[in-house]
């Protein structure tokens, strides 16, 4: 996907989420419904003044219409790199047992590593087992920082709602399809506060009842350290 074509994805992401029609966003923004259109089809360039008021309109900061992520090739190849270095698209996966079915989503990394090791990170879950996430129930958008034993992610409500997610996850080089960690949560749509396991994987998995066992944290090894340690641990 290039520049366009992912600016004008993460407009379409938030209109739907904000439950705007295409009409009513180019109304918002003074422009005619063909022509915001061709800026969420990728077909148009949008300069600089038209994206700060879509933004605006959407309430949400430029840089989450802008995070296109370049090629990390060239700093870590497919070979040293840890996990969350190597993959840019990653399927997510928590329970949060009164919802009965998992949550599960997409988190997509953006941008290569400043500095400090950090990239961006947007993050879409929902509990609708038909959902294809192109409108999802909840979006989270901030940080991921990685080394080649553990990734760090601090994720925000996109809508400004007061959730905040941390999320500690395994990311050791030699991990290829799949890993795990725990995600702790401080959320109005979550639960608040409330910790649990979650699934890394670089391929969609089945919603059923091995995801749900995979997910419990009430199998008798989890319970076992729970009650040696008085700790949710990562396994």
């Amino acid at each position: 996907m290039d520049r366009l074509k992912h600016i004008g994805s993460r407009i379409k992401l938030y209109r739907k989420h904000q439950n705007l029609t295409l009409e009513e966003l180019a109304y918002m923004i003074h422009k005619s419904t063909s022509t915001l259109w061709k800026y969420e089809s990728g077909s148009v360039s949008i300069d600089i003044l038209t994206l700060s008021d879509i933004a605006v309109a959407l309430g949400v900061e430029i840089s989450q219409l802008t995070d296109f992520r370049t090629d990390i090739a060239s700093t870590a190849s497919e070979n040293n790199a840890n996990f969350f270095m190597r993959h840019k698209r990653l399927y997510v996966y928590n329970l949060f047992s009164p919802w009965k079915d998992p949550l599960h989503g997409v988190m997509e990394i953006t941008g290569n590593s400043n500095e400090a090791g950090t990239r961006h990170a947007v993050m879409c879950v929902d509990n609708r087992k038909e959902s294809d996430l192109s409108d999802p129930l909840f979006i989270y958008t901030g940080t991921i920082s990685s080394d080649n034993t553990f990734a760090f992610m601090e994720m925000q409500n996109a809508s400004g709602m007061k959730d905040k997610l941390y999320i500690l996850a395994k990311s050791p080089y030699w991990m290829r399809n799949m890993t795990r960690g725990m995600i702790l949560s401080i959320s109005q749509t979550y639960g608040c506060p409330s910790a649990g396991s979650m699934i890394f994987s670089t391929e969609k998995l089945e919603l059923n009842d091995d995801l749900l066992e995979e997910l419990s944290i009430t199998d008798d090894q989890t319970m076992e350290l729970l009650l040696r340690t008085n700790l949710l641990l990562t396994l």
